[in-house]
């Protein structure tokens, strides 16, 4: 095999470091401690985050070298443009997601055993599904809104400007989780109300949301389980990021439910 390919593998094998990486410094908090043009010695972060300093130096020496913050003279760090991106003031801050991928990891432990038997690697590691273990887990809960917000919150702008949703009158938003969609959509739709669905420890979560942005006399928050029922009375059913989480025969129960509700004229 050619040097080249094994310099290649070797990267691709050794992503999990560089990953680890990242969720561990986004959990620190290293990224709330420098600020743009004016960088900071190692040993001022390894003392304000509680870490050792010489791994804590390495560590970001290591994520210096892929492009996350930049080392000075000295054993200084300052940002670049993606590790700015994990402070938590930032713009669209991408450290939510990573603080949740920071708790998430041992569910790759399970990819072997998923690999083999076609059954969930999540499961197999936490004992219980995703969500169950997020519900059963409530500190988890608002690291894992505010982490699908750093996922998708950029595709909502995209999708407003590319779907009309003017003839629309109700719009159920379907595992809608802490609101910000089903938000958005409504606040460009004045005239339009909205149904958001989701599971029990989620919805208290919504509701406050919705409630912040002065929506929620225009939208019902609703607690259920799509696997037993869809809620009836909107006029398109939208899912945005939910069916790729289940199995083809999961994703067909839930469309089934919402095609038992879905007027004539409606939208899925």
């Amino acid at each position: 095999m050619a040097q080249a390919e094994t310099e290649e593998l070797a990267k691709l094998i050794m992503g999990a470091a560089l990953s680890r990486s990242i969720c561990t410094v986004a959990e620190l908090g290293v990224a709330d401690l420098i600020e743009q043009g004016k960088p900071q010695p190692i040993g001022h972060l390894a003392q304000e985050v509680g870490a050792h300093e010489r791994s804590l130096y390495r560590m970001l020496r290591f994520l210096a070298s892929h492009g996350l913050f930049a080392e000075q003279n000295d054993r200084r760090f300052d940002h670049t443009r993606l590790s700015a991106c994990l402070r938590t003031d930032a713009e669209a801050s991408y450290r939510p997601a990573a603080r949740m991928m920071h708790r998430m990891f041992p569910a790759w432990e399970g990819l072997h055993h998923a690999a083999l038997t076609g059954e969930s690697g999540f499961q197999g590691v936490f004992q219980q599904p995703l969500f169950d273990y997020v519900g059963a887990n409530p500190e988890l809960a608002p690291i894992f809104d505010a982490a699908m917000t750093a996922f998708h919150g950029h595709e909502t702008g995209a999708m407003l400007d590319a779907y009309d949703f003017d003839s629309i009158g109700v719009l159920a938003d379907i595992g809608g989780g802490n609101g910000s969609l089903i938000g958005a959509v409504l606040q460009r739709y004045p005239q339009m109300k909205g149904i958001l669905y989701d599971l029990g420890h989620v919805t208290g979560r919504a509701s406050e949301s919705l409630d912040g942005l002065g929506l929620s006399e225009r939208c019902t928050v609703v607690e259920g389980n799509f696997f037993e029922s869809v809620p009836a009375g909107a006029d398109a059913y939208l899912f945005r990021h939910i069916i790729h989480d289940w199995t083809d025969e999961q994703s067909i129960q839930i469309l089934k439910n919402c095609r038992k509700v879905i007027p004539t004229q409606g939208n899925c």
